[in-house]
C-alpha cells in the first residue's frame, strides 16, 4: 500500500503475479480482487484496474473500493523460535517437541508424531532463557490445528485451556522473553 485518494484512487506496489503474468497484460478496467495481509489483518475488496506503472517503481491505480472486509489474523505477535519442550500428554506420556513459534497466547509445535485431535489438552513442559537466566515454565495448552509440512507435524496450540487462566507471574516470563526476541531480531 502506498498511498489513497478516499472516494477515487488506492495507489498500491504491483505484487509478482502467478505464471507467465505480467501487470502489462491485464486490461485497464478489469475487475481484480485485492487481498493483502499487514501486521495482524487481512483485507479483501474488489476493485478495477486505472493503470499499471513501471516507474519509479512498479506500481498500480485501483479504483478506491465501495466495501472491503477485514479480518484480524492473531491477537498478539509471533515470534519465530526452535525451542526444545515436552509435551506432557498423559501421566507417563512424554512427547518431545520443537517449538517453531511463540506468542503471548500460544505456539506452533512440530512433532514427528501426532500430538492428538483438535481441542484435546495438555500441559507443555518449556524452558526458556531470560536475561541469561534459564527458566522451566509448564503451561497448559488446547490443540487448535493440526498440519503436515515435509513430512512433519505441526500443531498450534494455545495457552491457558478454558478452564484454567494463565497465571500472572508466567505470562509476565512469557512476556519478557517475546519482548527480549523481538529486539534480537
Amino acid at each position: 500500500y502506498l498511498g489513497k485518494l478516499p472516494g477515487q484512487i488506492l495507489l498500491m506496489s504491483a505484487p509478482p503475479l502467478p505464471g507467465r503474468y505480467a501487470w502489462r497484460d491485464i486490461i485497464e478496467g478489469a475487475r481484480i480482487r485485492v487481498r493483502l495481509l499487514t501486521g495482524r489483518s487481512a483485507y479483501s475488496f474488489e476493485t478495477a484496474l486505472m493503470r499499471y506503472m513501471t516507474l519509479p517503481v512498479p506500481m498500480l491505480f485501483l479504483r478506491y473500493p465501495g466495501e472491503g472486509a477485514h479480518q484480524q489474523v492473531r491477537n498478539n505477535v509471533r515470534v519465530r523460535s526452535r525451542l526444545k519442550a515436552v509435551a506432557m500428554m498423559g501421566p507417563t506420556v512424554r512427547v518431545p517437541v520443537m517449538v517453531e513459534n511463540i506468542s503471548g497466547d500460544g505456539c506452533g509445535l512440530e512433532t514427528d508424531s501426532v500430538l492428538g485431535d483438535v481441542g484435546r489438552s495438555f500441559d507443555l513442559l518449556l524452558r526458556i532463557d531470560l536475561l541469561g537466566q534459564a527458566d522451566t515454565l509448564t503451561q497448559p495448552c488446547l490443540i487448535r490445528n493440526r498440519r503436515t509440512r515435509k513430512g512433519r507435524y505441526i500443531t498450534g496450540v494455545s495457552f491457558a485451556c478454558p478452564e484454567t487462566s494463565m497465571d500472572a507471574t508466567l505470562r509476565m516470563a512469557l512476556e519478557a522473553y517475546l519482548y527480549e526476541q523481538i529486539i534480537a531480531e
